[in-house]
């Protein structure tokens, strides 16, 4: 598992890749967490090399959403990451 620090926060994450590409997010030291599968899928667009900075992409731009709103992202919200543009956050 990884960890990235955004504003106040350091949030753990990894792949979750059940069927498709998707991330498990959490904010340390508290409970509770949140699992998305992203669409359009990436896989298509970005190389295994790529994937960690993918991630990490994605963590921040929903660790900064968390920050605004004090609670994870609802399913079909779009992040935008420089490898693969926007991604929606659906449910698994």
């Amino acid at each position: 598992m990884s960890e990235v620090t955004v504003g106040p926060n350091t949030f753990g994450y990894g792949a979750d890749r059940k069927t498709r590409w998707g991330i498990r997010i959490w904010l340390d030291g508290v409970q509770g967490d949140a699992t998305y599968k992203f669409e359009p899928d990436p896989a298509s667009k970005i190389k295994e090399k790529d994937a960690a900075k993918f991630y990490l992409q994605v963590a921040t731009a929903i660790g900064t959403s968390y920050n605004g709103a004090n609670a994870f992202p609802p399913v079909g919200t779009t992040v935008t990451t420089r490898l693969a543009g926007d991604v929606r956050l659906d449910a698994y």
